[in-house]
């Protein structure tokens, strides 16, 4: 009565995403090869309309309920196949979310990547290292910047923290959006 969750994109009360808009999702799924130091990306929307509204209201507006809203339609078959192709039965699979910083963090209240890869690490039962790596610097949003700053603003921004965690074993990363690699 006092806060009802609405639609990012049309506004229209009773869910941060409605299935009217949720029809309007443009999914990119794929597996695209991405030269120096990762062996590829896998996304599953296009950055754009219903997506990108809904995800900036989780992330902005400090609404971590929309990011159940996008997860109910990812493709989690098409997850799967992926993660078992990577490492049949999934065994050495390891999900890193990229960590905020610790300032972002308290203002946002949640990570929405650890939020995301412990939906999928809970689905899939594969383990979930949120302290692998660890935000060193705090740096701009990325979506305030042009492509050429984007990777200098992320320079030294992680360390590796507990590198015995996922020694020898097959990380997937995990991010919200795929800006610069």
């Amino acid at each position: 009565i006092i806060a009802p969750a609405y639609c990012f994109s049309c506004r229209k009360v009773g869910a941060y995403m409605c299935e009217a808009c949720a029809k309007k999702l443009r999914y990119r799924s794929g597996f695209m090869s991405y030269p120096p130091g990762v062996s590829g990306h896998i996304r599953f929307f296009a950055y754009d309309g219903v997506f990108k509204n809904t995800l900036r209201g989780a992330k902005y507006f400090s609404v971590r309920p929309a990011l159940f809203s996008i997860m109910k339609y990812l493709p989690w078959q098409h997850l799967d196949e992926i993660l078992e192709c990577i490492s049949p039965g999934k065994k050495d699979v390891v999900l890193v979310p990229i960590p905020l910083h610790k300032r972002k963090l308290k203002q946002r209240g949640f990570n929405q990547t650890e939020v995301i890869a412990y939906e999928i690490a809970k689905r899939f039962n594969v383990p979930m290292k949120t302290h692998a790596i660890v935000r060193t610097k705090y740096t701009n949003q990325q979506a305030r910047l042009i492509h050429a700053e984007r990777a200098l603003n992320m320079l030294d921004a992680f360390s590796l923290e507990r590198p015995k965690d996922i020694r020898n074993k097959i990380l997937v990363l995990v991010d919200d959006v795929w800006t610069t690699g």
